[in-house]
C-alpha cells in the first residue's frame, strides 16, 4: 500500500473522528448533565452510540478499498477493538476524575489517546 493510500485514510480517519467525537459528547452531554447519569454510565452511552456510527463510516468511508469483504468478520474484529478502546477509555477517564479533571477534559484527553490506537488496531486488523 502506497504512503498516498496510508495518508488518505489517516485524514478520513480523522474526518470520521471528529464526527464521532461529536456523537459521543452529545450523548455524554445529555445523559450527564441533563439526565444526569452517573460518570461511568454516561460515558458508557457516548462511546458505544458514537460506535455504531464510528463502524459504518470505518467500513464504507475510510477502509473501502481494503480486502476484507466480510462484513460480519469486519465487525466481530470490530467489537473487539471497541471492548478494548471502551476499557482504556473508562479507566483513563476515572483516572483523569480522581486526578480533579472535569468529565469533559478528561474525556478529551482520552480520546487522544484512543484516537491512536484505534487507527492501528483497525487498519491492521479490523479492515485490513
Amino acid at each position: 500500500m502506497t504512503s498516498k493510500i496510508l495518508n488518505q485514510q489517516f485524514i478520513k480517519y480523522g474526518i470520521v473522528g471528529v464526527l464521532s467525537v461529536i456523537i459521543d459528547y452529545i450523548l455524554l452531554y445529555t445523559s450527564y448533565s441533563i439526565v444526569e447519569f452517573n460518570s461511568n454510565i454516561s460515558v458508557s452511552i457516548g462511546f458505544f452510540g458514537s460506535a455504531v456510527f464510528n463502524f459504518l463510516m470505518h467500513r464504507f468511508y475510510t477502509f473501502s478499498e481494503t480486502k476484507e469483504s466480510s462484513h460480519s468478520k469486519a465487525f466481530l474484529k470490530y467489537l473487539l477493538l471497541i471492548f478494548g478502546s471502551y476499557f482504556i477509555t473508562l479507566a483513563l477517564v476515572n483516572l483523569l476524575i480522581h486526578l480533579s479533571l472535569n468529565i469533559y477534559i478528561a474525556k478529551l484527553i482520552t480520546v487522544s489517546i484512543v484516537y491512536i490506537y484505534g487507527f492501528i488496531i483497525g487498519k491492521f486488523f479490523v479492515f485490513k
